[in-house]
């Protein structure tokens, strides 16, 4: 029978990935799904696996979290690799896993094993006419990408700490308030309006969850066309916890830091320099980040097949 590659990445969710490889293989047996499996060791193995297994596969299922599923259809895209995607979510923040309803093994194998189809926008982040990153969730620019650094960088250093999500994370928002990293003056435009001010963070977001299951904007949906834009006003840490918590509750939109818009495309432009994160990871690499001043966000309109 045919079979789907499975690219395995141990070190998703921060190690955890590799404590549950003979259990995702175990649950691919029991469903008699035929798969090869490879297991990456870093990502340019990563993305050099896509091209090839895309030639002897019938499709390419990234196991990990968030950010694998990211990277390769990142390389998919950016060589013109065909064959539908699809996700075996063993990381820590498994927000594309909620969007498809695979976010456990068996979720996960039993799809597989049924084989649906369904075609997917994905987010692109432009410099100038020039496609950088493709992504299936969410971009954003902000506090968000600070902290996913700092907690990348405390991983490093201290590694039972990095594994406290919730605790690293905080700790990341802590540090880029006292750092000061946490306000932008952005210009943001659409075809359709400009917004200019201050702003803690800007999401650019194709499904509805953002930072671990948190519900971003329930109006948000990877096959329709649009892309949708949070932007957060500055605020205190206090009232962060308190949007957090309206976002649990699905209500963020009646606070008053918060500005939803939808476009096909969003140009943004800031005096300050500043760096993106792609579905956890930062463009550029988390060592070296690169830094800009103006950038765009776009939807490609069913430009990917997702098995879910």
């Amino acid at each position: 029978m045919p079979k789907i590659a499975v690219l395995f990445n141990p070190t998703a969710g921060k190690g955890r990935s590799a404590r549950v490889k003979s259990k995702i293989e175990s649950y691919l047996k029991n469903y008699a799904v035929p798969y090869n499996f490879s297991v990456t060791n870093s990502e340019a193995h990563l993305r050099a696996l896509v091209l090839e297994k895309s030639r002897t596969h019938t499709a390419i299922i990234g196991c990990g979290g968030d950010s694998t599923v990211s990277i390769i259809i990142d390389e998919m895209m950016k060589k013109n690799v065909k064959v539908p995607l699809g996700m075996i979510s063993s990381g820590s923040s498994n927000d594309i896993a909620l969007e498809f309803g695979v976010e456990t093994l068996d979720k996960a194998c039993q799809v597989l094993k049924k084989g649906t189809r369904k075609s997917i926008d994905l987010g692109a982040v432009y410099d100038g006419e020039k496609p950088i990153r493709y992504y299936i969730g969410q971009s954003n620019i902000g506090l968000g990408s600070y902290v996913a650094g700092f907690v990348e960088e405390l991983s490093r250093k201290k590694p039972i700490l990095g594994k406290q999500q919730i605790l690293a994370g905080f700790m990341g928002i802590r540090n880029t308030y006292k750092k000061e990293l946490h306000i932008f003056a952005l210009s943001i435009k659409s075809p359709k309006q400009k917004i200019n001010g201050s702003f803690m963070m800007a999401i650019f977001n194709n499904i509805k969850y953002w930072a671990t299951g948190k519900i971003l904007d329930s109006s948000s949906k990877p096959d329709d066309g649009w892309l949708n834009c949070c932007l957060v006003k500055p605020c205190s840490k206090k009232r962060l916890i308190h949007l957090s918590r309206l976002s649990q509750q699905q209500r963020l939109s009646e606070a008053p830091e918060i500005v939803f818009l939808r476009s096909k495309e969003f140009d943004i432009k800031s005096e300050n320099p500043f760096i993106i994160q792609s579905d956890g990871e930062l463009i550029g690499g988390f060592e070296t980040p690169q830094q800009f001043h103006e950038i765009s966000f776009r939807i490609l309109p069913s430009a990917a097949t997702f098995i879910c």
